[in-house]
Parts: structure tokens; sequence; C-alpha cells
């Protein structure tokens, strides 16, 4: 599908605020409601666009679940202890390497993600990733 400016348009105000409604888009755009509902309606159809609705774990009293992977350098042995502050430890493991796993448990990706931050900003740490396990969504980071 060849975008149009217009398909440009309704991107950006959906990007800005995807709750807003077709006829709210419209003027702003310069194109009427029904123009709007059809060039949304193509984009979607061509996988341009995709919608995605995120539903709190903790609402649905669900934890988050995942493994966080820790490298280090040789030889270098990094307080990993302050992830605590972000998530619950269920388990660690090291492998041969040295390389750190931990299975990790909380009611939010953001604390998921923030203590994947931090790791990342250790000294000595080479890379710090997670894999979500028991989420209501398909997440990497």
């Amino acid at each position: 599908m060849q975008l149009t400016d217009t398909d440009l348009q309704i991107i950006e105000a959906l990007r800005k605020d995807a709750r807003q409604t077709n006829k709210a888009m419209a003027p702003s755009i310069g194109v009427s409601e029904e123009t709007i509902r059809r060039r949304v309606h193509m984009m979607v159809e061509s996988d341009v666009l995709q919608f995605h609705i995120d539903v709190s774990a903790k609402a649905l009293d669900a934890p988050v679940s995942a493994l966080i992977t820790v490298e280090v350098d040789f030889g270098v042995d990094p307080d990993l202890m302050e992830i605590d502050n972000f998530v619950h430890k269920v388990k660690a493991y090291e492998t041969i390497n040295g390389t750190r796993i931990y299975e990790v448990a909380t009611y939010t990706h953001e604390a998921i993600y923030s203590a994947i931050t931090y790791l990342r900003g250790m000294m000595g740490v080479r890379k710090a990733s997670a894999v979500f396990l028991h989420t209501l969504g398909d997440h990497r980071i």
C-alpha cells in the first residue's frame, strides 16, 4: 500500500492520541470523517496499522514473570542485589561462563523495564535483557 499525505497525517494523529475518534481527527486533517474511517480501514487491512490493547496484570491479579539475563565482564562481580528494588527474584542461576539468569516476578512490565535499565547502567555489566514468561502479551526487551 502506498501511503498518502492524508495517511501520514492520520498515523501522526493516532500516534499522539490513539483513542481519538475519526470525527475528532477529520477537521485538523482537512478531510471527512468517512475518509478517515476508510483510510484507517485500508491501513489496518494492509497491516500498516495494528492496534493492541494492554491489560494490567495487576488488575487481573496475574503476576508478570520474566527471565532476566545479565552478562558481566570477566573478573567483575557487580552487586546485582539492587534489582530487588524493582522486582521479586524467584530463582537465580549462574552459567559456566558467568552469565547470571534471574527468574523474576512483578505486577507490571514497567518494573522489569526499570530493572533492565538499571542493570544496563552498572559498571561491569556487558549486557542485560529479559524475556517475559507469564504475561498477557508477547514482549521482549
